[in-house]
């Protein structure tokens, strides 16, 4: 059994009160310069509106009928006078934003070089209160042993949380986007926090809206670091009733298959009094860097963080997060032969016109509809199926995605001229990084190459047999 003085505990306790000290008065600092950055910032917008102030006043129709010349050159000059002193002020606070950009730049790197150095002496103390929280049989000492454990984790989780904010800062937080399965995601999640919400005699619940996509593209790990902080938060500030989990859409755009994603962490803990929720998002106001950093990074997703409370009644926090790209399932996804009938496609029949090179895709989709009453009609050439399109109606177009675009959508733009038929795209890449145009034609749906045979009979069942269907698509 290893043995430990009370000297060596207050020994720890000293250095570990010196770092976070020292830390502190750095952040301190850095706060007060991004301030600075800020109020620059805003002085500088401040200025262009007078310049263009001044610009509208040099292009404003005058009379100058009746008018003394004097009181023309006095008008003159002080426009002229307005513009030096506009100009002479715009210089000094591009001069002053430079140098407020370049201490972002220091404090950046002043973090990069002193991270190791103030992580190696805290490992050290985790390591060694790891040892005395486990060996020692003394209940106060073991309890300061735990304290210092603690205190050091959370010295910890402060230094790498002040450098994601520098790195946000210095321009250079990169967002990693992938496919990622949601199911998967948020229950990994939920199981982490089920047993520190049992401690607490709390109820942690889940719920995956039924009509979400199975895959989304975003940045996951970004995605847990917020809701992880979320759910422990709510946990710590709720004694009893529950912590909920909704997971759910808030708007589509089919077009561009893109959805609107929401994840909503509502708690029945003690809420957030009225005077500190507007500055629940500055740093060091509530949970340290926590929200503040969690805020910032969403706006980074083309998202946000935002909540509503009551103080008595809980607290409930919202990630919000635009534009995910939906996954698109193709064959490559498909193990095993796909036993569809595709005759159930509009018994009365139906005319459905391809425009495609791709010869597997175009093999992929006459062979599934030789046995039903659907006739296709296969295109190499668009200007050709611009002309049958003329001459005779279709009930849908499969299209590949970069013919449709080409030409700043020039083909999208004359089919909506000629024919109201609903389009889907083939592509065999993100939908998203196509510029669809919105005054072309009326795009609902989206196949991805290879195509998936099973996902070909669910879009073609919507658009020919459920047709009503289509009227809410964004």
């Amino acid at each position: 059994m290893i043995q430990f003085d009370l000297p060596l505990v207050v020994m720890l306790v000293v250095f570990i009160v010196f770092i976070g000290v020292s830390f502190l008065v750095f952040l301190s600092s850095a706060s007060k310069k991004d301030n600075q950055i800020a109020k620059l910032k805003k002085e500088l917008e401040r200025l262009q509106e007078n310049q263009g102030r001044v610009h509208h006043a040099e292009h404003e129709p005058k009379s100058y009928a009746g008018m003394q010349t004097s009181l023309i050159s006095e008008q003159i000059k002080k426009i002229e006078q307005l513009e030096n002193e506009v100009q002479r002020q715009k210089d000094k606070v591009v001069d002053a934003k430079n140098v407020a950009e370049e201490a972002v730049k220091i404090k950046y790197e002043f973090l990069s070089n002193v991270k190791e150095d103030l992580k190696t002496p805290l490992k050290t103390i985790i390591a060694y209160a790891t040892i005395l929280a486990k060996d020692l049989q003394n209940e106060k000492l073991n309890s300061h042993a735990r304290d210092i454990l603690t205190s050091s984790h959370q010295l910890m989780e402060l230094i790498e949380s002040m450098m994601e904010l520098s790195k946000i800062d210095a321009g250079s937080y990169n967002i990693q986007e992938s496919a990622v399965e949601l199911q998967f995601l948020f229950n990994t999640i939920t199981d982490e926090y089920k047993n520190s919400a049992k401690k607490k005699g709390l109820e942690l619940t889940i719920d995956i809206d039924k009509s979400l996509p199975e895959s989304l593209i975003f940045d996951a790990n970004k995605v847990k670091l917020i809701v992880d902080n979320l759910i422990s938060n709510s946990i710590k500030a709720t004694t009893k009733g529950a912590v909920n989990i909704f997971v759910k859409p808030n708007g589509s755009n089919i077009a561009h298959n893109t959805i609107n994603l929401q994840v909503i962490v509502e708690d029945s803990g003690i809420g957030i009094k009225k005077e500190d929720q507007s500055k629940l998002f500055e740093m060091f106001e509530s949970d340290g860097l926590g929200l503040a950093l969690n805020k910032k990074i969403a706006k980074l997703m083309n998202g946000d963080l935002t909540f509503y409370s009551e103080y008595g009644k809980g607290a409930t926090f919202i990630l919000s997060l635009a534009d995910i790209e939906i996954v698109l399932p193709s064959a490559e996804n498909e193990f095993h032969d796909l036993n569809i009938n595709f005759a159930q496609i509009r018994p009365e029949g139906a005319s459905l016109m391809v425009i495609d090179k791709d010869a597997e895709a175009v093999d992929t989709i006459v062979e599934s509809f030789l046995e039903s009453h659907v006739r296709v009609t296969h295109y190499d050439i668009p200007r050709d199926a611009i002309d049958e399109l003329k001459r005779a109606k279709y009930d849908m177009i499969l299209i590949d995605i970069d013919v449709l675009t080409s030409d700043d959508n020039a083909l999208s733009k004359v089919i909506s001229k000629i024919s109201d038929a609903p389009v889907v795209t083939l592509t065999n890449h993100n939908v998203k990084d196509a510029h669809i145009s919105e005054q072309g034609a009326r795009v609902v749906g989206h196949l991805k190459k290879p195509v998936s045979k099973r996902e070909l009979f669910k879009i073609s069942l919507k658009v020919l047999n459920f047709p009503e269907l289509l009227k809410n698509i964004v």
